[in-house]
């Protein structure tokens, strides 16, 4: 049985994460795929400074953690996404940095790392959808593309790939990004 409580006490140098109620701990400082880190500070530059010009709510780069589903304060699932954004109205009155946060993120966005499978994946952005995330990105960094998928449509999926632009009207107005932006090192 993992509480809220309990994910507080975890210092910041253990990556915990708990699914259908078990504590599953990542190692924080593996072996960084530079791919997946590029990728990362990437999108969080070009959606970061327009949140804060927007006031649109709150971006956060890994390491923020999600409950995602809490049944009388015993957490059943949390995760941590690599990039997250939390709509304005959705985030809580009293932000307390010590803890996790208890809304589901507006936002979730995974790139692949080498150590997890398909099936990982899979799992993540169902249990994204199904805590009522908005969009889940899934970016695989080794395909140079981003799959994007919806709470409210799961039959439908983008996938977009280089010369392709996300425009994310419902969530970020205005906003465009370039794929190869994403990738490309220059």
């Amino acid at each position: 049985m993992v509480t809220v409580q309990d994910l507080t006490a975890f210092d910041g140098s253990r990556r915990i994460e708990v699914v259908d109620g078990e504590i599953v701990e990542h190692d924080r400082f593996a072996t960084g795929n530079m791919q997946h880190i590029f990728v990362v500070n990437r999108l969080n530059r070009m959606i970061d400074s327009f949140v804060i010009e927007n006031q649109l709510g709150e971006a956060f780069n890994d390491g923020m953690v999600y409950v995602l589903e809490e049944h009388a304060g015993v957490v059943n699932r949390a995760r941590i996404p690599d990039f997250s954004f939390v709509r304005a109205a959705s985030l809580p009155e009293r932000r307390d940095i010590l803890g996790p946060i208890r809304v589901p993120p507006t936002l979730a966005v995974e790139v692949t790392f080498p150590t997890q499978s398909v099936d990982e994946y899979l799992q993540r952005i169902r249990d994204y959808l199904d805590s009522g995330t908005e969009e889940v990105w899934f970016i695989s960094a080794r395909a140079s593309e981003v799959h994007r998928f919806y709470r409210d449509d799961r039959s439908l999926a983008h996938i977009y790939r280089d010369g392709e632009t996300i425009a994310a009207e419902n969530i970020f107005p205005g906003l465009e990004i370039p794929v190869s932006q994403l990738f490309d090192a220059g």
